[in-house]
């Protein structure tokens, strides 16, 4: 099956497999349950339980919080969850035409995303 956007939810999953090459094993599917009630710390959990190193870790929360912050000046402040792949676009877009990132700071905003997203709403 082949997303009919160019950026889906549902597809993560199976290309997270690429991101973590290093690391093969499925260990978010046998993950504790999620301590923290704060939607940070609830990353940052998930980011520890996997072992990220400490650099990773506080790349990863600063694009995700900017994501977070930038979707509540876009159209109010909504939970990730309710949000979706058009969010996302927007979002990597954004960073692209307006604020002229490199390829590499985009690369690295996509891969934050793409951590926060499937292992930390795993339901």
């Amino acid at each position: 099956m082949k997303p009919e956007k160019a950026f889906d939810f549902m597809y993560l999953p199976s290309y997270t497999g690429y991101m973590n090459r290093y690391n093969r094993t499925d260990k978010v599917a046998t993950a504790p349950p999620l301590v923290s009630k704060r939607l940070l710390d609830q990353v940052r959990e998930r980011i520890r339980y996997l072992h990220y190193s400490l650099k990773t870790e506080k790349a990863y929360l600063y694009w995700v919080r900017f994501f977070v912050l930038w979707s509540a000046q876009q159209g109010g402040m909504r939970h990730p969850r309710d949000m979706g792949g058009v969010d996302v676009e927007a979002f990597l877009s954004m960073l692209a035409n307006e604020r002229q990132v490199s390829p590499a700071t985009h690369r690295q905003a996509l891969n934050g995303l793409m951590f926060f997203v499937p292992r930390c709403f795993v339901y």
